[in-house]
């Protein structure tokens, strides 16, 4: 089935500007395959560790962590490789997911499922795709000598 999904980057230092991705996706998709959807969506480089976690907010201790096993630092982690989207929702009440990004510059992004129903798979359409659209893609690397 095709789940529809909102992806927000939240306030970073390097960017303050809305930026919202929605995007239709199998809900087979594993995270590790979410990761590079991700990625190719807002372009960036793939040159840095990642996790997604669930939280009530992105500042305050995580349930559950999803990582690179090798990466294993928290009590109750889960594989990307082995988690799939439909096994990430729904989330308990008053929780949220989120998508981590360069633990040094600290990219977030909230990735929200949306109320859309999930759908059959449509012949002839290729997912995961962008169905809207709100701002520019934040800038990894910002040319500070623009500034």
């Amino acid at each position: 089935m095709i789940i529809t999904l909102s992806i927000e980057c939240l306030p970073h230092p390097f960017f303050d500007d809305e930026f919202q991705r929605v995007i239709e996706i199998d809900e087979s998709t594993t995270l590790e395959e979410l990761h590079h959807c991700i990625q190719e969506i807002i372009d960036f480089e793939n040159d840095h560790m990642y996790e997604f976690f669930i939280a009530r907010n992105p500042h305050e201790k995580r349930t559950v962590v999803f990582c690179d096993e090798e990466m294993v630092y928290h009590d109750n982690v889960m594989s990307i490789d082995d988690t799939q989207l439909d096994g990430a929702f729904p989330l308990e009440s008053k929780q949220n997911f989120f998508y981590y990004f360069d633990f040094g510059d600290s990219w977030i992004f909230q990735i929200k499922r949306t109320r859309h129903k999930a759908k059959t798979v449509e012949k002839g359409i290729n997912y995961p795709r962008v169905v809207k659209s709100i701002g520019e893609a934040p800038v990894q690397y910002p040319d500070w000598d623009d500034e």
